[in-house]
Parts: structure tokens; C-alpha cells; sequence
């Protein structure tokens, strides 16, 4: 056997324990969240639409405030949101070079804190919480 294979079966072990030790801890079925910004350029409406038909109930939006006169309007969004039945799980924040809070050059930095401000108060007026994403083709 393979470490990851040994490593698997202990882990399996823990888990058929866990479970029959504390069933209660098990009825709760597992909730998904998709995030939306995978999606490119289709309409909320379409993704929110393509996520309830399978079932999901929790959508992560795409965090595309870039500037305070763009990204998804908040009342248009809880309607979209409440029309397919989703809640919004959080927000994706979408980073790159001009929003870079560790960049050494204050203006991209302070892109960044209000980027950051404007998705926390987006999130907050959908029912979401704002993440984290790398960006630009970045792992998440």
C-alpha cells in the first residue's frame, strides 16, 4: 500500500468512527456554494438560473466593484437571488496588479482597501461575506 493509500484508510477509519460514535453530527446534509465569476461574462441571471436547476441553494458572487460605478446593483441582485431561491454565500474578491494590498506602491494598495470596502459593503447588503481570490487566473 501507497502512503496516500494508508493515509486514506486512516482517515476513513476516523470518519465511520466519528460517525457511528455521533449520528446527530451527520443529519445535516452538506450545503453547496458555487462561485459565479467561473461563469465569465453570463448574465447573474443565467448563472443563478443555471444553479438552481442543480440544486444548489448559495451562490458566491463574482466581487466586480472595481470601481464604485460598476459591479452588480444590490437591489437588482436580491432580486435576481430571490427569484431562483439562492442566498449569496460571499463574495469572490477579485485581485490583480492594480489592487494589490501587498504591492510597495501606495496607490495600489489604496486600490485595494477600497476595493475591499466597496465588496464588504456589498456582500453585507446580499447576505454574503466577502472571500478571497487571487485573480487573474490565480488559484482561489
Amino acid at each position: 500500500m501507497q502512503n496516500y493509500e494508508v493515509s486514506r484508510s486512516e482517515i476513513e477509519a476516523r470518519f465511520r468512527t466519528l460517525k457511528a460514535e455521533h449520528p446527530e453530527r451527520f443529519q445535516r446534509r452538506l450545503e453547496m456554494s458555487w462561485s459565479n465569476w467561473g461563469f465569465g461574462l453570463e448574465r447573474l441571471e443565467k448563472s443563478c438560473a443555471r444553479l438552481a436547476d442543480a440544486g444548489l441553494h448559495f451562490i458566491e458572487l463574482h466581487g466586480n466593484h472595481y470601481d464604485p460605478d460598476l459591479g452588480y446593483g444590490v437591489e437588482q441582485t436580491r432580486q435576481i437571488l430571490q427569484k431562483r431561491g439562492l442566498s449569496c454565500s460571499g463574495v469572490c474578491g477579485m485581485f490583480a496588479i492594480e489592487n494589490d494590498l501587498a504591492s510597495a506602491r501606495p496607490q495600489q494598495q489604496q486600490e485595494a482597501v477600497s476595493y475591499i470596502r466597496r465588496e464588504a459593503e456589498f456582500a453585507r447588503a446580499v447576505g454574503g461575506v466577502p472571500s478571497r481570490c487571487a485573480g487573474g487566473g490565480g488559484p482561489c
